[in-house]
């Protein structure tokens, strides 16, 4: 048994009978793709993801996305470590084109999604992009001249975007 990395088995011996339990718990989801260019498009920024399991993706589109996963960075101490994140609030979407803009036969034919093309969440404008890099290059540089370290470095992610919209009955 092991924590983080979500595995779990247990046996029990004795006796001519063996009864087994299994479960599959993951669900469908878009994963961040490690180390994926960011290339503004239109004057946006997209994530690149994945996608993982066989999900209903046209009910992806038009919800706040959240993230949540697991993320490698490097500490305070210059070390590598493993850490779970979850953001609770919306930090992306997949946008659907209103019906206005579709032909009658695109209408009639019905969406197809490529994953590729259709699944890739905005993120932010890539002028916000833009300045955000430039505060934490900033931050880094102090944090240099300081001789500290920043803890928020990311080495590499295992992060999924997930669903973040409210329940609309509990």
């Amino acid at each position: 048994m092991s924590n983080n990395a979500s595995n779990a088995a247990a046996a029990a011996g004795g006796g001519s009978r063996i009864i087994m339990i299994g479960a599959h718990t993951d669900s469908p989801c878009l994963r961040l793709r490690p180390r994926s260019p960011i290339k503004p498009k239109e004057g946006i920024i997209q994530l690149g993801v994945s996608t993982y399991g066989g999900g209903l993706w046209h009910t992806w589109f038009d919800r706040g996305l959240g993230m949540a996963g697991k993320v490698v960075i490097h500490n305070n101490k210059g070390c590598i470590e493993e850490r779970l994140i979850r953001v609770d609030r919306p930090v992306a979407i997949i946008p659907n084109l209103a019906i206005h803009l579709q032909t009658a036969e695109e209408r009639n034919a019905g969406f197809k999604i490529n994953p590729e093309e259709h699944l890739m969440p905005i993120f932010c404008s890539s002028k916000y992009y833009h300045q955000q890099q430039q505060q934490q290059q900033q931050q880094q540089a102090a944090a240099s001249a300081g001789g500290g370290h920043d803890d928020k470095q990311n080495t590499d992610d295992d992060a999924m975007v997930n669903g973040n919209h409210r329940a609309l009955m509990e």
